[in-house]
């Protein structure tokens, strides 16, 4: 049977309902806000798909229906673009980190985007850190490569990218299916995919490949190092205009073999410990994440 979209896949996106209370009644009244324009909700009447053409972003707290078809009883159901907690209202956008660091009258939960670095960040009160967020295509498109396809059969379960590429079993592909987040389905290559649904509604498949290219692999930038007394390098610094955007620290042995390596960026820090077989060749990483 076919996939109960709302009830059914997991949204960890903000929700909220507002029920009808008079024939012919217009104006929806929202509690969180959104940003008019930009494609930040969608709208479901009784649990269906209300088309954009249906309603008007009259204000960022109010929607207006554009006819008198709903009753008294009719349930409304907002789906925000945004987790729950989090307004977007003061959404900033810079185009360095370092223009990041230099923002004024900064808020709580305020929300920037860094263009150059293709990523998203939430003011947590004490500092900047990097936030992951499943923003539909038309927000975030800039920043992923992106393909639309029409479901023109909702039997056929698998799809072919024609213009985009992905890495399988790398996370690094999004599936949304009329504006919602799907996560059911197989990864058969860098370009198929096949639903576990027996059907699909009818609408628009889009899929969003993330930007996985590490910053200086894609930017001109500088880098210097500094070297211990044997020579090894002790401490790479990658920086722009500027401004640092890596830091790595190296540790070794006594035998001039790396046994630690400690890298900060984009406000995480990321430590790798070596291991060593009896060759001399490197066996094992272990790798820790940690905010900063």
């Amino acid at each position: 049977m076919a996939l109960d979209w709302i009830s059914q896949i997991y949204n960890p996106l903000a929700v909220e309902e507002v029920t009808i209370e008079v024939d012919g009644q217009t104006v929806i009244p929202l509690e969180k806000s959104y940003l008019i324009g930009m494609d930040m909700i969608d709208v479901y009447k009784n649990g269906t798909l209300v088309p954009k053409s249906a309603y008007t972003e009259a204000s960022p707290t109010s929607i207006i229906y554009n006819d008198d078809s709903l009753r008294a009883g009719d349930l409304i159901t907002i789906r925000h673009h945004a987790p729950n907690d989090i307004n977007i209202g003061d959404l900033r956008v810079v185009a360095t980190y370092g223009d990041l660091l230099n923002l004024a009258d900064i808020q709580h939960n305020t929300v920037a985007i860094v263009t150059e670095l293709k990523k998203f960040y939430l003011y947590d009160g004490s500092g900047w850190i990097e936030w992951n967020i499943p923003f539909t295509t038309k927000n975030i498109g800039i920043f992923f490569k992106y393909e639309q396809q029409p479901i023109t059969d909702i039997t056929q379960r698998t799809y072919t990218l024609e213009e985009i590429t992905y890495n399988p079993g790398t996370n690094n592909l999004l599936v949304f299916i009329n504006g919602l987040l799907v996560r059911d389905y197989t990864e058969i290559d860098d370009h198929t995919i096949t639903f576990d649904y027996e059907e699909l509604p009818e609408g628009i498949i889009e899929f969003l490949v993330a930007d996985t290219d590490p910053w200086e692999d894609t930017h001109n930038h500088n880098i210097e190092y500094v070297y211990d007394s044997h020579q090894n390098i002790k401490q790479e610094v990658v920086t722009y205009n500027n401004q640092t955007v890596r830091t790595t620290d190296f540790e070794y042995d006594d035998g001039g073999n790396i046994i630690k390596e400690t890298i900060v960026k984009n406000l995480k820090k990321i430590e790798k410990v070596y291991t060593y077989n009896a060759n001399g060749d490197i066996a094992n990483v272990e790798v820790t994440v940690s905010s900063l």
